[in-house]
């Protein structure tokens, strides 16, 4: 029984939803996510974890309303109980392989944006309950839109926020921010890890680059877009094909292909939306002979 504790509106398009799980809380680790469906008739949804509560037994997992079947899972009220959730998938990232002492004398920086501040805070979260603080750089198109605000200064060392019309932070991309922070920066960062589109993580990767900094890239929010049902998504690393379900999600960027990636994808979510839109109609066609079998009743009453 996977039963949804709460469901909280985030931003016009982003729900979070907790659900009772205390196998899978137990058993998470920063890196990881979760498969979920909602009913028995809904497809499998990959979705990011934002943070895990082993004591109350619960994780939270943020629903990006996309389609029918992420509308249906965010929304309707009605759907308490989740028919089936998988977890944890993926290989865990590679801070839970290192010593806490090394991650404490370690200085890490976060970059995300969307829905990748989730991914960012699980991790950060993780990191702060051992000792250590990293510094974030996080980014939205609006201030209405940056998520967990709240929750990543209260685990963060820095915080640093852009948005595209600059009604927070700075009036810029990610990429740009992040060359005037190392500019300035005494100690350089011992390592990157950038979770957001694809585009954001290759300028972030060419930046942090030139300062001989690593990236790690996070493909958590490209996986939950990808549309398991038409397919497995893969990413050209180090020249060689591999599944990010299971291979990832976290990969060293500079051995990552973005074009690739980028290609991939579009041509997956361009299946996806084709789909998306028999899926609208067969809902519109369901609903329609709904009313009207209901109408049919009750003029035979």
């Amino acid at each position: 029984m996977f039963t949804i504790i709460q469901r909280k509106k985030l931003t016009s398009s982003v729900t979070s939803l907790e659900v009772f799980t205390p196998r899978i809380a137990a058993a998470m680790l920063p890196g990881q996510y979760v498969s979920v469906k909602a009913t028995p008739k809904s497809p499998l949804l990959m979705l990011p974890v934002s943070g895990w509560n082993v004591e109350k037994g619960s994780i939270t997992l943020l629903v990006e309303v996309v389609d029918i079947h992420t509308r249906q899972l965010a929304n309707n009220g009605e759907i308490s109980i989740l028919h089936e959730l998988n977890g944890p998938l993926g290989q865990p990232s590679d801070l839970a392989l290192c010593h806490d002492r090394e991650l404490v004398n370690s200085r890490l920086l976060f970059v995300a944006d969307g829905i990748g501040a989730a991914i960012a805070h699980s991790q950060m979260k993780w990191l702060a309950d051992i000792g250590c603080r990293a510094d974030i750089l996080v980014s939205a198109t609006t201030k209405d839109e940056m998520l967990f605000s709240s929750e990543l200064e209260r685990v963060c060392d820095n915080i640093y926020y852009a948005t595209e019309d600059g009604s927070l932070g700075f009036h810029g991309p990610e990429a740009q921010l992040l060359e005037m922070l190392l500019n300035k920066e005494e100690k350089p960062y011992d390592l990157i890890i950038a979770t957001g589109p694809l585009p954001m993580m290759k300028a972030v990767t060419n930046t942090a680059n030139s300062y001989g900094i690593p990236v790690t890239a996070n493909l958590t929010p490209q996986l939950c877009e990808n549309d398991c049902q038409h397919g497995v998504f893969k990413i050209s690393a180090d020249g060689k094909l591999k599944n990010v379900a299971t291979e990832g999600p976290e990969f060293p960027a500079l051995s990552l292909d973005f074009e690739q990636a980028l290609s991939a994808l579009r041509m997956n979510l361009h299946v996806s939306a084709q789909q998306a839109v028999l899926d609208e109609e067969d809902a519109k066609i369901l609903n329609l002979t709904d009313k009207s079998d209901k109408a049919f009743s009750k003029k035979q009453a």
